[in-house]
C-alpha cells in the first residue's frame, strides 16, 4: 500500500479485510436494529477503526487521517456489494464527503488528532 504525502486525509485500506469487517458488523448491527446508525472512522497509525455504539472493528491501513469521519453505516455497506478491481481501496476526505474509489458518501469530518 502506498499513500500520498499531502495533507489531504487519505488512507489506503485492504479491501478484503474491510469487507470482512463490514460484513461482521452488519450481522451484529442488523440483530440490534442499528444498521442506519452513524459509525466513526478513525485511524490509529496502523488501522482504520470503524466504531459504532456497540462494537468496533480494525482494518489494516496506511496513510494520513488526522480526525474522525462520521458516516451512516448502511452507506458503507454499499462497498462489499461493489466490484473493485484493486486489492487496496483509497479513502479520501473531500469537504463533506468521503470518497472511496469511485463512490462518494456524505460524512461529517471532525479534524484533529484523536486517541
Amino acid at each position: 500500500m502506498n499513500a500520498n504525502d499531502s495533507k489531504t486525509p487519505l488512507l489506503m485500506v485492504d479491501r478484503k479485510e474491510l469487507y470482512e469487517s463490514l460484513n461482521l458488523m452488519s450481522k451484529f448491527m442488523k440483530r440490534k436494529k442499528l444498521k442506519t446508525e452513524a459509525v466513526v472512522l478513525s485511524f490509529d497509525g496502523q488501522f482504520l477503526i470503524i466504531d459504532s455504539s456497540v462494537m468496533a472493528e480494525k482494518v489494516k491501513a496506511e496513510g494520513y487521517w488526522p480526525g474522525q469521519a462520521h458516516v451512516a453505516f448502511n452507506l458503507l455497506m454499499i462497498l462489499p456489494q461493489s466490484e473493485f478491481e484493486t486489492d487496496t481501496l483509497e479513502f479520501r476526505i473531500s469537504g463533506d464527503k468521503i470518497q472511496i474509489q469511485t463512490f462518494s458518501l456524505l460524512c461529517t469530518w471532525h479534524p484533529g488528532n484523536v486517541t
